[in-house]
């Protein structure tokens, strides 16, 4: 009589990986190719919104300096049309390297940099300086700063998130984009916009994190 005989090839034998082995990932633990692709796409995306933004506030920063720089200079033709003073000439280099070096050294001020006679420094024809550096402050800027994260925690040897829940096979892993920790669906749920992001646009984020974006004064009495 007729026998059955099962193909016992290895490509053959499938099992169900939501029942059998779901919370194992092998002797040498690795990050699904998949999951791993979405993270890195993520990643980029958000430094990439960010440099635009710095580069933003840099090239107003360097409009603000170049017009310092011009104000000091027409100062010194007005002043002196035909023989120039060598101790005047020098006092003004001096004063355009101190200005500078301050707007380097301490660029959450230089939004405030004013000359001598307290007067706001013009910027030259057709220079928009003032419309990038409206409305900034050096508590804006810190705050720009902080409020992405440049590191994202690795996929790999993590096993649960903060709120207790164990990652499996189907279950992935999500990170927030202001402190780069992971975290599971449920507890990147909240989308917000992030102060260091160019596009505005609302991104996932923890729950602590999204208090300390809508309420940054709460989030600094805090302990």
């Amino acid at each position: 009589p007729d026998m059955m005989r099962p193909n016992l090839a290895p490509q053959n034998i499938r099992f169900w990986r939501g029942m059998y082995c779901r919370f194992e990932n092998g002797i040498h633990p690795r990050e699904n190719v998949e999951e791993l692709l979405l993270v890195c796409c993520d990643h980029s995306s958000s430094l990439e919104d960010h440099i635009r933004l710095l580069q933003k506030r840099v090239t107003a920063i360097k409009l603000k300096l170049a017009s310092v720089g011009d104000k000091v200079k027409s100062e010194i033709t007005k002043e002196s049309p035909q023989t120039i003073d060598n101790k005047l000439l020098y006092d003004k280099v001096e004063e355009i390297a101190k200005i500078s070096n301050n707007g380097f050294e301490d660029p959450l001020g230089a939004t405030e940099m004013k000359l001598s006679c307290d007067k706001e420094l013009p910027l030259p024809m057709g220079v928009a300086g003032d419309d990038l550096l409206k409305g900034v402050s050096g508590d804006s800027l810190r705050l720009e700063l902080e409020s992405v994260a440049l590191d994202w925690k690795p996929l790999r040897n993590v096993e649960e998130c903060q709120c207790s829940t164990h990652f499996d096979h189907f279950m992935p892993k999500y990170h927030c984009w202001k402190c780069g920790e992971l975290f599971c669906q449920r507890c990147t749920e909240m989308h917000v916009a992030l102060p260091g992001h160019l596009s505005q646009r609302a991104v996932p984020v923890c729950t602590p994190c999204y208090r300390r974006v809508t309420n940054p004064s709460e989030a600094a009495e805090s302990p």
